[in-house]
Formats: structure tokens, sequence, C-alpha cells
């Protein structure tokens, strides 16, 4: 496995470890949003050259996990 694929896999089991301790019913499925959600912020920051994604992001994130249905 080549490094670009180990730091995406850590990626993903990252959010999905975060999901799981937050208790969302589907982590799985929040994981892969906020994986885009990263991803989006990423692409965007380099190809504009601005800090500005990630603090778009961190407030689409915040919108994301006030909805994310949780195990009682």
């Amino acid at each position: 496995m080549h490094a670009a694929e180990r730091f995406r896999s850590w990626v993903h089991e990252l959010f999905h470890t975060l999901a799981e301790e937050l208790g969302a019913v589907d982590p799985s499925r929040l994981a892969q949003q906020l994986v885009v959600l990263y991803d989006g912020a990423t692409t965007t920051a380099q190809m504009d050259r601005t800090t500005e994604p990630a603090l778009i992001a961190r407030e689409i994130a915040g919108l994301l996990l006030a909805w994310v249905p949780v195990s009682a």
C-alpha cells in the first residue's frame, strides 16, 4: 500500500471512529459525508490558494452534526 492509500484509509477510519464515538445511528454514512466535505474543502483550498474553505467546511460540519441521528 502506498503512502497516499494509507493516508486515505486513515482519513476514512478517523471519520468513522469519530462518528461511532458520537453515537451516530449510521456511522458509515456520516463518515462518508464528512470525507466528501473534507475532500471538497481540501481541494478548493489548494486550487484557490486560501484557507477560507476550511472555515466554511467547519460551519457545514456543524450543521451536519446538529442534524445527525444519534442512538439514545
